[in-house]
């Protein structure tokens, strides 16, 4: 857990999964303001 805060990170065996998740999502992703996305991915 980071220090101050509730997040905990994944297990790093999950990593390379969520990451590929994360990849084929942002290239799904709808066409928006790059600002809109930019706080989308900070969300996610």
């Amino acid at each position: 857990m980071a220090a101050g805060s509730n997040y905990r990170y994944p297990d790093a065996i999950l990593v390379p999964e969520l990451m590929q998740g994360f990849g084929e999502w942002l290239q799904s992703a709808p066409k928006v303001h790059p600002v809109e996305l930019a706080a989308e991915i900070h969300y996610r």
